[in-house]
């Protein structure tokens, strides 16, 4: 149990960072007016797409790169063409 509460600990931090951290961005820009909280979030999402993306292609992977790891299945290990797909993009 104590194993658990430690991998889902980083993702509640970093949760809560990234949480914290647009609070206080969007305090800071109030004090210019509602147009430039609402240009913030405009580019915070347009930021974001990107990012989700490419995070949704390696979450969907790492399950696949684990499994073929852990069954010293090398025939079917992608790692290094999605890391060179990665280096090119």
């Amino acid at each position: 149990m104590a194993f658990i509460d430690k991998i889902g600990l980083s993702e509640l931090f970093q949760a809560s960072f990234l949480i914290v951290t647009t609070l206080l961005l969007n305090n800071y820009a109030i004090q210019y007016g509602d147009s430039v909280v609402a240009a913030f979030g405009v580019t915070l999402r347009i930021v974001q797409v990107p990012e989700f993306l490419a995070m949704g292609l390696f979450l969907g992977l790492i399950p696949l790169f684990a499994f073929n790891f852990a069954s010293k299945n090398t025939a079917r290990n992608y790692f290094h063409c999605v890391c060179k797909f990665g280096l090119c993009i």
